[in-house]
């Protein structure tokens, strides 16, 4: 399913190589550019770190490009989250019921939901 993985190898990190992804693309669907995929990663470690107004915008990005398969609930998961402990809680309650719909029950989307609906 897999099409093409754009990369680039290089040895200029500490004279080990690494592989940089440039994109993704899967049949039929949109390119995953290298912007995207670091904004799904900043916004993740930011709500996971409790830096709430920092993922705000790396999420807010990639959620504007194409994502990788079962990014989009996890991603507005996160935003929802980082939304409502910034005290942005309409926003929040917005991110928080699309990412249910992709989620279905899942226990800490509908409690942040209440949290947000409540305030």
């Amino acid at each position: 399913d897999l099409v093409e993985i754009r990369a680039l190898v290089s040895t200029v990190f500490g004279g080990r190589p690494y592989l940089r992804v440039d994109g993704i693309r899967r049949k039929g669907g949109p390119t995953v550019t290298r912007e995207g995929l670091l904004g799904i990663h900043h916004a993740l470690v930011a709500s996971r770190e409790g830096r709430w107004a920092d993922g705000i915008p790396p999420a807010r990005s990639a959620l504007a490009g194409a994502l990788p398969p079962g990014a989009e609930p996890v991603l507005r998961k996160a935003l929802g989250r980082c939304l409502l402990e910034s005290g942005r809680c309409r926003e929040s309650l917005a991110e928080l019921s699309r990412a249910e719909r992709l989620l279905p029950g899942d226990p800490e989307i509908l409690k942040w939901g209440g949290r947000a609906a409540s305030d």
